[in-house]
Parts: structure tokens; C-alpha cells; sequence
């Protein structure tokens, strides 16, 4: 599968409030995340429920702006696939090779937005919906060795081509309908789960 992502991290809490007043959303169960490290800017690998979820950067990373909203848009092919051998991997889990992997407990609230491709619309929908062309805005709760920290992606996904216009389309209904100011999602923010990870690894190392 083939997606366009923006995505920007933080510190602080995000104010979720008037988000979930407007639009359909879904609140997760939690769950842990393992991530591999060390795979650079360009490939994430992560471990989750039996699955082994891999995605890789197309190309690199282009400025993105709408509005008062900027970022870094990038290209990635994803995969999945489960894990029979799932002892071999509580192996790889276990104390001795903590210091391959990172595990990250996530709480996600999501939405899901459909892209009409014939009328070149979008509208909001269910998050357990499937569509074939859609862009689910995520915004999720982080906790990595007791200390919280946040997440806010918009990720698209239908046909490769027009991948870039289904999430233009989700991001401008988004920004018509809520003023995503306080939100401050700005280049300074923006990062992808690889780059996040590669830039603060030695700092979760000495927590």
C-alpha cells in the first residue's frame, strides 16, 4: 500500500475538544507499539498484536503548506504481515535485546474522511468505514519509559497518483470547518515516526 502522510509531534497535550464536537471519531483501546531503531530517516519497523508493519520512504520529504498549517509531506510504501513464529520475536523482546527496540504505549483517537474521486469531495465518515479513496486524521497519546508525549498525522491512502490531492482535499475541508491555530502545526513540529525516533533515541536511552 502506498500512502501520503504529514505528521508533527509534541510535548504538551492537544486540544482535542472542538475536533470531536464536529466530526465522527473512534477511541482506541490502548496498545504497545515495539519500534526497531536504528533504521534512519527513511524505513520504519515495528512490531504490534502479531504483526510486523514495515514502510518505506518514497522520496524525500517536500515543504507543505496550507493556511496557517505547515509540515513536511512524504511518500511511503507500507506492508504487513503476521508473525507465525511469534516466540522467535519474544526472543528478540526479551531483556538482552531491549536495546533494539523501543516500546511505545499508544492511545488513538481517530477520524476518517472519504475523497469522492469523480466529484472531488470530501466528507467526513465513520473510522470503521471502507472506502477507496481516504485520509484518516490521527491524533495520539505517546508514552515511552513513563513520560508522555503527542502525535498529530493525516495519512491518505487510494490510488498512488492521487494520493496527494486526496489529502489537499481532507486538510482543506478540515481547516473549513475548525481552526487548527492552537494546534500549531508548524515545520518546527513536523517530523515522521523514523526521523522522531532516530533524533530522540539517545535521550529515551538515558531516561
Amino acid at each position: 500500500m502506498y500512502t501520503a502522510e504529514v505528521r508533527w509531534f509534541f510535548n504538551h497535550p492537544v486540544a482535542m475538544t472542538t475536533l470531536l464536537k464536529i466530526f465522527p471519531h473512534q477511541m482506541q483501546p490502548e496498545r504497545h507499539d515495539f519500534y526497531l531503531l536504528h533504521t534512519g530517516n527513511h524505513l520504519g519497523i515495528k512490531w504490534r498484536e502479531g504483526n510486523v508493519e514495515i514502510k518505506q520512504r518514497q522520496e524525500e520529504s517536500q515543504p507543505y503548506r496550507k493556511d496557517n498549517l505547515s509540515g513536511q509531506l512524504e511518500f511511503w510504501k507500507k506492508w504487513s504481515f503476521a508473525l507465525k513464529e511469534e516466540k522467535a520475536l519474544q526472543a528478540f523482546l526479551n531483556p538482552g535485546h531491549q536495546q533494539h527496540w523501543m516500546k511505545m504505549e499508544k492511545q488513538r483517537t481517530l477520524l476518517l474522511f472519504v475523497y469522492d474521486l469523480q466529484e472531488r469531495k470530501t466528507s467526513p465518515v465513520s473510522p470503521d468505514s471502507e472506502v477507496e479513496a481516504q485520509c484518516e486524521l490521527e491524533v495520539t497519546r505517546i508514552v515511552i519509559n513513563e513520560k508522555a508525549f503527542y502525535t498529530i498525522g493525516l495519512e491518505a491512502s487510494g490510488p498512488t497518483e492521487r494520493l496527494k490531492e486526496i489529502l489537499d482535499g481532507t486538510i482543506e475541508y478540515v481547516l473549513n470547518k475548525i481552526n487548527l491555530k492552537e494546534w500549531h502545526l508548524s515545520l518546527q513540529h513536523a517530523e515522521s515516526y523514523p526521523s522522531w525516533i532516530e533524533k530522540n533515541i539517545e535521550a529515551w536511552k538515558h531516561h
